[in-house]
């Protein structure tokens, strides 16, 4: 399912606003611009981490194991009251559609 314009310049300003500040830091940063653009790819792996478990942005953002070239996951979450691992990998990137080599 693919974000309009409007709805995506909403997504981000909440993942500007309350998830890319608590993210960790990147482990093997980039130019200012591409950290701009990576943290909002890993904040939306807190956001939906959040969604899920009912939880804060920060809490969420704790979450976030995702870096530049990893190939692997975003955020893994332990939600202890459902007794059950999350394990999230997503993209945002408008006009093409999620592939992982």
């Amino acid at each position: 399912m693919s974000l309009t314009d409007a709805q995506r310049g909403l997504l981000e300003v909440v993942l500007r606003s309350d998830y890319v500040p608590h993210l960790p830091p990147l482990l093997q940063p980039n130019t200012p611009q591409a950290d701009a653009v990576k943290n909002l790819s890993r904040a939306l792996a807190a956001f939906a981490v959040s969604a899920l478990c009912d939880i804060a942005p920060k809490e969420a953002a704790d979450a976030v194991v995702d870096d530049y070239d990893d190939l692997g996951l975003d955020a893994i979450y332990y939600h202890g009251p459902s007794e059950t691992i999350y394990v999230v990998q997503g993209k945002l990137k408008a006009g093409t559609m999620f592939s992982q080599d």
